[in-house]
């Protein structure tokens, strides 16, 4: 049986395919439109195309399919809820975070993973450092709501509250994506050591749909141990900075 590395490498590379460098000489990286990544999950029947996060779940649904299409008789894709992930011999979970951000990832919601611990015995972390561009001239907005019909219920309620539009992200582009696996057991160490918090954090928050979220886990990356960390795929990277940083020019350990 493949190890979760194993799982790990392929997946990244099927990826890089789609989202890394297409210059050899790294000069220009490979940005995705917002509305060419809504077509897309569009035009491949995915559910997340009103979704204002979009990066994170076009990341998701584009995982599921470049593993999925490349490696049919290996992976296969398994959708709980909102919860898009990609089934091997492991679990595999994608994260979508900002260059520069939050020293925390925030993971699935507390029973959903837990499920998926207590299922499978652990799962994996694809995590896409990325740069976004945002949409400063409200010009992504307007073509959203030509393409949905128009303000959701619950838009037009935030509208009388006075609440402003969110400022939506245009584009983004993948720089480097970090593989994790975590086994049940280490889950739970680093729950007891603080590196993995359940502080009902978006407790009080709600969806899109006006729904309230439930609590999530949130992931303080310096403090995973090396026996989680599997490898980083440089993407959009400047080669020469990323060996220095990670001893190789494409695909590294941290």
């Amino acid at each position: 049986m493949s190890s979760p590395k194993e799982e790990a490498t392929k997946i990244v590379n099927a990826l890089y395919e789609e989202l890394g460098c297409r210059d050899e000489n790294w000069l220009q990286g490979r940005f995705v439109p917002g509305q060419e990544a809504v077509e897309w999950m569009e035009e491949h029947g995915y559910p997340s195309v009103n979704q204002v996060e979009w990066p994170g779940f076009y990341l998701k649904h584009l995982v599921q399919h470049v593993a999925t299409t490349k490696y049919p008789e290996r992976f296969e894709e398994l959708n709980v809820g909102r919860q898009y992930l990609v089934k091997g011999n492991y679990l595999w979970d994608t994260r979508f975070f900002t260059e520069g951000n939050n020293p925390y990832i925030i993971l699935n919601d507390i029973n959903v993973l837990d499920d998926r611990l207590e299922e499978y015995g652990g799962f994996g972390l694809l995590l896409a450092e990325s740069i976004t561009e945002y949409d400063d001239d409200f010009s992504f907005h307007k073509w959203r709501l030509e393409q949905k019909g128009g303000p959701s219920e619950y838009e037009l309620k935030r509208r009388e509250e006075g609440v402003p539009a969110r400022r939506l992200k245009a584009a983004f582009m993948v720089i480097d994506i970090f593989a994790f696996y975590f086994t049940k057991e280490q889950f739970e160490q680093g729950l007891e050591e603080g590196w993995i918090t359940d502080d009902q954090f978006q407790s009080n928050w709600r969806n899109q749909d006006d729904t309230p979220r439930n609590p999530k886990y949130l992931l303080y990356l310096n403090g995973v141990p090396p026996e989680c960390r599997l490898l980083v795929r440089n993407y959009n990277s400047d080669p020469k900075e990323f060996e220095d940083i990670y001893g190789a020019p494409a695909l590294g350990r941290f």
